[in-house]
């Protein structure tokens, strides 16, 4: 489980509607996990409002996928799960929350964040078996084996003639 507040930088207006967007550093790697088996799962509180679990692929900036749209407000945690239809990417992918200010305070430094835990599993891909040995290469082992077994034999009888 992760458990992270968030909020954007300090020096932020966010006196007047704002949404920010996350820079959370979870990263999860299609290539060693199967995108349609991963599920997200846990409990948020925001303020003002949770807009979306973002899933972003690796390079790219703004909101590619947006998983849901939620009002989950600051009074108690709201549980939430995902389990399809996260637009996960092959490749690397980063998973961030999106929340929305709605800057009613008009004051510059209107608080806003968003705290969340969570717990993402996958099924991990299997690793391919090792290549199989060639056919052939019996009958290489057992050439090179005769050709050292006949070399023995040559240097023996070379310190007997000696």
């Amino acid at each position: 489980m992760v458990g992270e507040w968030i909020s954007p930088p300090m020096d932020t207006d966010t006196s007047s509607p704002f949404t920010y967007t996350s820079n959370a550093n979870i990263l999860v790697d299609t290539s060693v996990v199967d995108p349609a088996s991963i599920r997200i799962d846990g409990q948020v509180a925001a303020d003002n409002f949770w807009d979306a679990l973002v899933i972003r692929p690796s390079g790219q900036t703004g909101v590619s996928h947006a998983a849901g749209s939620f009002g989950a407000g600051y009074g108690g945690l709201t549980p939430f799960s995902f389990t399809s239809g996260l637009g996960f990417q092959p490749g690397s992918n980063s998973v961030a929350f999106q929340v929305r200010n709605e800057g009613t305070q008009q004051i510059p430094l209107d608080p806003m964040g968003l705290y969340a835990t969570f717990a993402l599993t996958a099924t991990c891909r299997v690793a391919p078996p090792p290549a199989p040995v060639p056919v052939d290469a019996s009958w290489a082992l057992a050439g090179l084996s005769a050709l050292l077994a006949g070399l023995g034999a040559l240097r023996q009888r070379r310190r007997k003639a000696g």
